[in-house]
């Protein structure tokens, strides 16, 4: 990902779901994947979903240049499954 732009991640979860499931109560979070210290700054955009598709948009201004990140993703799917999608991404200039 460049530096200066928004990124916005998307996570198809077509897979996860059965067919009464829902999404709900999206829940990212950001980790530098070198020292697994979660990232503070405000590198969410915010996260939204439309049918099976949720987007966080990373806001990689509030990132390091060169740095390695982890994201993960959990979501509710219904009152028993809770699911996590997890990625590695790198910002570069």
């Amino acid at each position: 990902m460049a530096l200066s732009e928004t990124f916005p991640y998307v996570v198809d979860v077509t897979n996860y779901l059965g067919t009464n499931d829902s999404i709900s109560s999206i829940s990212p979070t950001l980790s530098v994947l070198s020292t697994g210290r979660p990232v503070t700054t405000g590198w969410n955009g915010g996260a939204t979903s439309q049918g099976n598709l949720i987007t966080v948009p990373i806001i990689c201004s509030n990132l390091s240049f060169g740095q390695q990140y982890q994201i993960s993703v959990t979501f509710i799917a219904n009152s028993t499954k809770i699911s996590t999608y997890t990625s590695i991404f790198s910002v570069v200039s």
